[in-house]
């Protein structure tokens, strides 16, 4: 049984080498998106308080694009606490 630490890592290399594999297949984007309607951010931190510290961009990436969704993604175990706190 793996610890929900390796998980963790194992699920960030897997996104990781995705990522990786699709820009090889599909190639640098070449558009500007000017009016997005949802931005996810990937936050696949472990701390509760990296988590906390992130949340800024959070509110950076409203400002920027205010008629945009915001979905934010990380460990389910830090989504209580973040809810709460926003």
């Amino acid at each position: 049984m793996t610890s929900p630490k390796t998980n963790l890592q194992l699920e960030s290399l897997f996104l990781l080498l995705l990522c990786a594999l699709f820009r090889i297949v599909r190639g640098k984007a070449e558009t500007e998106v000017r009016n997005p309607k949802t931005i996810a951010i990937a936050n696949f931190t472990t701390n509760i308080g990296d988590m906390i510290m992130t949340t800024p961009v959070f509110r950076a990436v409203k400002e920027k694009y205010p008629n945009c969704r915001v979905v934010v993604i990380g460990p389910r175990f830090l989504s209580l606490p973040i809810l709460i706190l926003t």
